[in-house]
């Protein structure tokens, strides 16, 4: 996600609720199952931290919900589909200093 910010309109896709569901799609695709609850379970304190700042805390929440109706057993799948996508699409990006 760190990428796609540094690319021009990257910061307005994250915050979309498209840029969400890609995100979330990530999160739950990770190949390995420990980090991939780890940061599930980061997301969720993010989203109930009240010391955390209102727009961290509302894009961890948005996420959040993600994770309630993506389907488990199709997110490995559509990761790899979004991997192979990005891996494409980088020698054609334009990345802002």
């Amino acid at each position: 996600m760190s990428f796609i910010r540094k690319l021009r309109g990257g910061d307005e896709f994250i915050d979309s609720r498209i840029g969400n569901i890609v995100e979330a799609y990530l999160i739950f695709g990770m190949r390995d199952r420990k980090a991939m609850e780890a940061e599930n379970a980061r997301i969720q304190q993010l989203a109930n931290d009240q010391t955390t700042d209102a727009a961290t805390r509302d894009h961890a929440a948005a996420i959040s919900r993600c994770f309630q109706w993506i389907p488990w057993e199709s997110a490995q799948d559509a990761t790899e589909y979004l991997h192979r996508k990005i891996e494409l699409s980088q020698p054609f990006m334009e990345i802002e200093p």
